[in-house]
């Protein structure tokens, strides 16, 4: 205001001085839902700038975990089995076959 007073006069100051201010006066008093203005416009970016627009719904399958972990534990049952028979090693365990 100060700056401007003298060179363009007091109306166009003010006028000035207000449009400086208005930004930072609705930064301090602008609240939607409990948020201020600082919250909602970083929302806003995240929505329209960062996050990608297409988002793949993606569920965590139970049973396909278990089954997973049930093929994982029959591959290594295999691998030592195997290793049982390479080494000559004959016990109950080794010779008999699942039914």
């Amino acid at each position: 205001f100060f700056l401007l007073r003298g060179p363009a006069g007091n109306s166009v100051a003010a006028m000035c001085m207000m449009l400086v201010m208005l930004p930072f006066f609705m930064l301090a008093m602008y609240e939607k839902h409990g948020q201020p203005l600082e919250k909602i416009i970083g929302n806003i970016l995240k929505v329209a700038v960062i996050r990608p627009k297409q988002r793949p719904y993606r569920t965590n399958n139970f049973y396909a975990v278990l089954e997973r972990q049930a093929n994982l534990d029959k591959e290594v049952y295999d691998i030592v089995r195997g290793k049982d028979k390479a080494a000559g090693r004959t016990g109950r365990a080794a010779d008999q076959t699942p039914t």
